[in-house]
């Protein structure tokens, strides 16, 4: 299937620069079947800070105790999602909003130095195709479930890895606040390898969010996605800055949105 799974979140779904952006993106999938999902990092951390929770992070990744997976529930599933699916009716998009936990789509492993936190490890790939059939696009909260049925609170770009790498799509796209991978100087490394990966791990400048980001794209590429995009989300989409981490090493990659 030609398919390319999208990830979102970050200063990318604030209100007013989010409308903008899925008039853009709203071309692309209407093209190609597409599966979207999101995070919001952002409005999860406002809130929390609001019901004077702690925020933490450990090596970009959220600490979640109990009463912050409730808020993280709370802001994915009660209002992220369906205010992406809102947005997406209003430019034709036909879409459906799902979470990880929706009949057991996501299921992950706990890993307890996060607390509420979970990998995927599994994904029911036959609810969304079933969906992507009927010509809707699946939008999908990064939550999932332990295999109780517990919330588990889990990093989007690795959800999209999973579900990229299940649904066996051709192409995924990590949207960020940044122009890709930047190198020392601040400048968008245009294509990245195992050996590039390597030498910016040892300067040090992969780090913070960009850490599970890069690891979630090799990890797809390793399940046999053939392409994969961080790039910053801004309008328009022909314009964005980024990085490219290919399976094929040798071919210089096209921009997704040229």
């Amino acid at each position: 299937m030609n398919l390319a799974v999208i990830k979102i979140g970050g200063s990318l779904l604030e209100q007013k620069r989010f409308s903008f952006w899925v008039k853009e993106i709203s071309k692309y999938i209407r093209k190609q079947p597409c599966v979207i999902v999101h995070g919001g990092g952002k409005e999860i951390s406002s809130l929390s800070q609001k019901l004077r929770l702690p925020v933490r992070f450990v090596r970009g990744r959220r600490y979640t105790d109990s009463q912050t997976m409730e808020v993280v529930e709370m802001v994915l599933c009660g209002k992220v999602n369906p205010a992406i699916v809102v947005q997406l009716g209003r430019n034709r998009v036909s879409a459906i909003g799902l979470s990880g936990r929706t009949a057991q789509l996501v299921l992950a492993d706990r890993v307890p130095s996060l607390g509420f936190v979970g990998k995927p490890t599994r994904v029911k790939t036959e609810i969304l195709r079933s969906l992507l059939d009927k010509g809707s696009v699946p939008v999908i909260a990064s939550i999932s479930s332990d295999r109780g049925g517990n919330a588990l609170n889990t990093n989007a770009d690795e959800m999209a890895s999973a579900i990229a790498s299940a649904m066996k799509a051709k192409r995924l796209i990590l949207f960020t606040d940044v122009a890709g991978i930047l190198d020392g100087s601040g400048k968008t490394v245009g294509k990245i390898n195992r050996t590039i990966r390597k030498e910016l791990s040892k300067k040090g400048i992969l780090s913070g969010g960009m850490i599970p980001k890069v690891e979630s794209a090799f990890r797809a590429l390793q399940k046999g996605v053939q392409e994969v995009w961080i790039l910053q989300g801004s309008s328009p989409l022909k314009k964005a800055r980024g990085t490219a981490i290919c399976q094929n090493e040798n071919r210089a990659p096209r921009h997704p949105f040229a």
